[in-house]
């Protein structure tokens, strides 16, 4: 079952910048993201980045299901070591998540009054943001809001929603990262191997997205490098047979060894990065975003996104060696 589209909401306020990265219960109708490049990240003199849990439970957990829960979703990221940012649970607080500008990066559940205060629909299952400077854009504060009308449980598979796979989505938000492409879709919606980064969820009663892949895994990475961090790459513009650029596309890089698949997404001048990569060689394949998806679950400009071209395979592999660069500009089908 998708997980429905995320668009960004934006408000100024002093020097700040807040932003709302949303994940819906139902759809309105494919490789990492960041939000807003590699420098949207935390800001250095708030690392290690702490977290707090809203001292409220819901009518399906306790507070201390919630807190466990929360911990295991944001453990789930850190256990990556190839990314570099430590997360550090600080406790319970009264705070209640979106209460903005208290210096207190809360999770946990709100109520549908606040949330029709924020002006959220109810059928949002989750709602993660950010503030940031606007003179630095790095990320100075994070709430992730849980809405408490679903039937969340924490044990896996269990037929209700698993709140711990909704908060490995939104902690993954909370980082600074965005949207996925990477998707594997059956008869009956996502599959293992979907990024849990993906904008559509993975449905009710399923615990497939508290595992991460290796596109969720490089995107932290390419945010918040460790010393272990691959730091191969794949770069260069995608076009059509004219010359014209194309805008937003996506870009996979599968290295078939490895079973290793990594995507990203060209920006609005057609030039792309998929970044993080270790050594081998990568079949690559551009798609344009799936017809029922919008463009705001990528957070892209609505109306500017080119869909009318084909799903396009290179036939030549992508070799990296050494961690370095390489180019490959790629003309898609019409």
């Amino acid at each position: 079952m998708p997980r429905s589209p995320a668009p960004s909401l934006r408000w100024r306020a002093g020097a700040v910048v807040l932003a709302v990265a949303m994940s819906l219960a139902t759809p309105t109708v494919s490789g990492y993201q960041l939000v807003r490049g590699p420098e949207f990240v935390w800001a250095p003199e708030l690392r290690p980045v702490g977290y707090w849990v809203a001292n409220a439970g819901s009518h399906w957990l306790t507070v201390d299901q919630v807190v466990a829960e929360t911990r295991a979703a944001f453990d789930t990221w850190q256990a990556s070591e190839a990314m570099g940012l430590e997360l550090s649970y600080r406790g319970k607080t009264n705070q209640r998540p979106f209460d903005f500008f208290d210096a207190t990066n809360t999770v946990g559940f709100s109520t549908p009054e606040r949330m029709a205060q924020l002006g959220l629909s109810q059928v949002t299952l989750a709602v993660t943001s950010w503030v940031s400077a606007i003179g630095r854009g790095v990320i100075a504060e994070a709430d992730i809001l849980v809405n408490p009308v679903y039937t969340w449980t924490d044990i896996p598979d269990s037929g209700f929603w698993d709140l711990r796979a909704t908060l490995v989505h939104e902690a993954g938000h909370f980082l600074g990262l965005g949207h996925s492409g990477v998707g594997r879709v059956g008869d009956h919606g996502l599959v293992a191997g979907s990024s849990v980064m993906w904008p559509y969820t993975f449905g009710r009663g399923s615990s497939l997205g508290r595992m991460l892949t290796a596109d969720d895994v490089t995107g932290a990475a390419v945010l918040y490098p460790s010393p272990e961090a691959p730091t191969g790459s794949i770069r260069g513009a995608i076009h059509r047979d004219s010359g014209e650029r194309v805008r937003y596309a996506h870009v996979v890089a599968y290295e078939p060894l490895r079973d290793h698949t990594v995507g990203a997404w060209a920006d609005g001048e057609g030039n792309y990065e998929i970044a993080g990569l270790p050594d081998g060689r990568y079949l690559l394949r551009v798609n344009p975003i799936p017809a029922h998806h919008g463009d705001g679950a990528y957070f892209f400009p609505y109306g500017q996104t080119d869909r009318d071209f084909s799903v396009t395979v290179v036939a030549q592999f992508a070799l990296i060696s050494g961690g370095q660069a390489t180019e490959i500009n790629i003309e898609v089908l019409p």
